[in-house]
């Protein structure tokens, strides 16, 4: 049984917002690419907006003292690479990503709302 998750959210602008469970779409990959699952479970580059060549390492999944955690933001991968001194992801690497992405598109996993400015998703 996994953990409750919850998304919290205040829109700038409002509009669609879609939402993806990360439980689900880990446990499809996970079910459907294990050796991609299992690349998502070691550090990524994150790019630290505003602050040049920093970055930070992080897995999209991980687990701690027995809960799932998922920290997925694939802009600020994406916007980490081809600076000076961050790692360049591997071809596996973006792969899994990708696969990733991919899933969490599936209309099954996606559950569209609209969000007025202000809007606190909880």
């Amino acid at each position: 049984m996994w953990p409750d998750c919850s998304a919290y959210s205040l829109p700038q602008r409002g509009g669609e917002t879609l939402l993806v469970s990360a439980v689900e779409a880990w446990t499809r990959l996970e079910n459907t690419q294990p050796d991609l699952a299992r690349v998502l479970c070691e550090p990524f580059p994150y790019a630290r907006p505003g602050k040049e060549g920093s970055f930070h390492a992080i897995p999209v999944f991980s687990w701690h003292d027995g809960f799932f955690k998922s920290h997925v933001v694939p802009e600020l991968i994406l916007l980490s690479q081809g600076k000076p001194g961050i790692p360049t992801l591997t071809a596996l690497q973006k792969e899994a990503l990708n696969a990733f992405v991919n899933i969490c598109r599936a209309p099954d996993l996606v559950y569209m709302l609209t969000l007025k400015p202000g809007d606190l998703l909880s």
